[in-house]
């Protein structure tokens, strides 16, 4: 039998319990001793990663998958460098996840802070699907990261700052939202030192206005595309 281990656990606990010899030297034990030890092998095996995993990028790509309602195609209980739209720097173990390309899937719910463990992570790409939320601050942790493709999604609230952190990035799209502000730390940043090279935060609206980003935006807003509506003020909301 194989073993796994679940968010939960520690890897190197049900690497050990679920080894043959171990399962040989159950049968000597009481039946209901025996029958408890399966029962609880399959309830870890369910919802959990193999033991050839990264922990880390465990945690981050099952929280995903819960986090998008179960909808993405992923075996849970093969090694996640097996899962469709998953990439990796090796197979086997010591493998880290390198790039996550998502797009078109009709997927909904949204990016778990998770997200931000996978720190090897070079490009991510969730883009025509129906995600909601924020965009997770953790995001900066992802420091490796050279393209984040975001658009065409339901996302809202801020882009945040903490992209500073990913100084690799050299490719960000985050067009067709309904994001409502930025602030000059990030993005701007990126740009000013000449490493981000395409940038699109186009086309922001909400259900009841054409333009969701709030003005003032920072200086560097036309090197994204970006476009604001300013406040409407309580006068004229009365009239």
């Amino acid at each position: 039998m194989q073993g796994y281990c679940s968010i939960g656990c520690e890897a190197s606990t049900w690497a050990t319990a679920a080894t043959p010899l171990n399962m040989l030297s159950l049968l000597s034990a009481p039946l209901t001793q025996l029958l408890t030890f399966l029962l609880l092998a399959t309830v870890v095996s369910a919802g959990s990663c193999n033991l050839t995993d990264n922990r880390q990028d465990c945690v981050a790509i099952l929280d995903l998958y819960y986090a998008t309602n179960g909808m993405l195609n992923w075996s849970i209980g093969k090694p996640i460098c097996t899962w469709p739209g998953i990439s990796c720097s090796q197979l086997g173990i010591d493998a880290r996840v390198t790039q996550l390309n998502l797009g078109n899937l009709a997927l909904q719910g949204y990016l778990p802070d998770t997200l931000g463990m996978l720190d090897q992570l070079q490009a991510l790409n969730v883009s025509h699907n129906s995600l909601s939320g924020s965009i997770p601050d953790s995001i900066g942790n992802c420091s490796q990261l050279e393209s984040l493709d975001l658009s065409h999604d339901q996302f809202t609230g801020e882009v945040p700052a903490s992209l500073s952190s990913c100084s690799k990035l050299t490719h960000f799209a985050a067009d067709h939202n309904s994001l409502t502000s930025w602030s000059s730390h990030g993005l701007c940043e990126l740009i000013y030192l000449g490493n981000l090279s395409k940038c699109d935060l186009s086309e922001q609206s909400t259900f009841d206005s054409d333009l969701s980003l709030a003005c003032p935006l920072p200086a560097c807003a036309d090197k994204c595309q970006a476009s604001c509506q300013a406040p409407v003020s309580y006068t004229h909301l009365r009239a």
